[in-house]
């Protein structure tokens, strides 16, 4: 059991929850999980940030800008990233 592996287990059983998982993933991969990783868990807000995290990749490839028109008349990237473009 890795340090890593030690340090979720320590931090999972705080969380009352009837199962879950946790895992650090680095530029070299996977250095730790606790739970059971291979059920198929639901993303809920997670969705928010991975959306988040693709726009701004694109954005850093040069292939998008924050400023570009997106979403509501008057909108941007930046606004739909940041929740603010006026949709409810």
């Amino acid at each position: 059991m890795s340090d890593w592996d030690c340090l979720l287990a320590d931090e999972l059983a705080t969380w009352s929850l009837p199962s879950a998982a946790l895992a650090v993933v680095t530029p070299e991969g996977v250095v730790g999980t606790t739970g059971p990783t291979d059920q198929p868990r639901r993303w809920a807000s997670v969705t928010k940030i991975v959306a988040a995290l693709a726009v701004l990749d694109v954005i850093g490839d040069g292939l998008l800008n924050l400023f570009e028109p997106a979403g509501p008349p008057g909108s941007t990237v930046r606004h739909l990233l940041a929740h603010a473009s006026g949709w409810a």
